[in-house]
């Protein structure tokens, strides 16, 4: 929700990653709300990874959330 969200450049936009495709640069996202920092191991690739979700649609049938 960018109503949510801090408009850190003062450009009077959110600027925010919205798909898969569109994930800006670490510190470019106004709508960051927890990071985590990842542990390094053996042989892994350590580094951010953009995560976004919803709680998708409520279904007053199944009472439960879909395509979350």
């Amino acid at each position: 929700m960018n109503e949510d969200c801090v408009d850190k450049n003062t450009n009077n936009a959110i600027e925010t990653s919205q798909n898969p495709g569109d994930i800006l640069a670490w510190g470019g996202d106004e709508c960051v709300i927890w990071n985590t920092i990842l542990p390094s191991g053996q042989g892994q690739i350590v580094g951010p990874r953009g995560v976004i979700w919803t709680l998708g649609t409520w279904n007053n049938v199944s009472c439960q959330f879909e395509d979350p």
